[in-house]
C-alpha cells in the first residue's frame, strides 16, 4: 500500500501509472479539470477500478487552443460517446473551472488532476481553486510539467508548492504530482 507521506518517494514511470496509484491509495472521488477528447478521463475510468465519481470539468470552448484539431462540439461529443459504458462513474460540468469549483466542498475531493489552460496564470487560479478541494491525504496532479512549449506550467506549479515538494513522472513529457499532507 503507498503512503502519501511518501510521494516524494515515488518513483512514477508515466502518467498512465496514476490509476493504479490511485487504487492502491483507496481513492474513490476526484476530478479532471480540462478533459477537451476525454483521453485520460477514459485511462482513469478504466483502469482505477476503486473510482466511483470522476468530475469532468471543462468548457468544451475552444478557449486557449490555437489551432484545436477538433471543434469544441465534436471534442464533447467524443467525450460523451467514449465514456457512455461508464454510466454512473461520471459526471460532466460543462463549464469554466472557475464556475465548477463552487459545486464541490472544501476537501471533497481524493484527488484532482490539472490538465486545462497552461498559461501561468490559469494554472495558478486553478491551483488555488482546487487544492483546497483535495482532502488531507489526497493527491494533486497534472500534465506537461516540462513541456517546452508550456514551461509556465512547470514556473506556476513549482511557484505554488515549492519545486522541492513537486514530483514527476519519467517520461519526456513530464506529469506532476504533489501529495496533500
Amino acid at each position: 500500500m503507498l503512503d502519501i507521506n511518501q510521494y516524494k518517494t515515488w518513483k512514477v514511470r508515466k502518467r498512465n501509472d496514476f490509476p493504479a496509484i490511485l487504487d492502491q491509495l483507496g481513492y474513490s472521488v476526484g476530478a479532471e479539470i480540462g478533459v477537451w477528447r476525454g483521453e485520460y478521463s477514459l485511462n482513469l475510468l478504466k483502469n482505477a477500478s476503486g473510482l466511483k465519481k470522476l468530475h469532468l470539468v471543462d468548457p468544451w470552448t475552444g478557449i486557449g487552443m490555437s489551432k484545436p484539431e477538433v471543434t469544441p462540439e465534436e471534442a464533447y461529443e467524443s467525450v460523451a460517446d467514449a465514456l457512455k459504458s461508464f454510466d454512473g462513474r461520471y459526471e460532466i460540468h460543462r463549464m469554466l473551472s472557475e464556475e465548477a469549483e463552487f459545486y464541490f466542498k472544501v476537501g471533497s475531493l481524493d484527488f484532482v488532476y490539472l490538465d486545462a489552460s497552461h498559461d501561468f496564470e490559469s494554472v495558478n487560479e486553478d491551483l488555488v481553486m482546487w487544492v483546497p478541494k483535495v482532502r488531507k491525504g489526497g493527491l494533486i496532479f497534472g500534465h506537461d510539467y516540462n513541456n517546452r512549449g508550456y514551461k509556465r506550467v512547470k514556473n506556476a506549479v513549482d511557484e505554488f508548492f515549492g519545486e522541492e515538494n513537486v514530483n514527476k513522472t519519467e517520461e519526456s513529457v513530464a506529469s506532476w504530482f504533489v501529495g496533500r499532507i
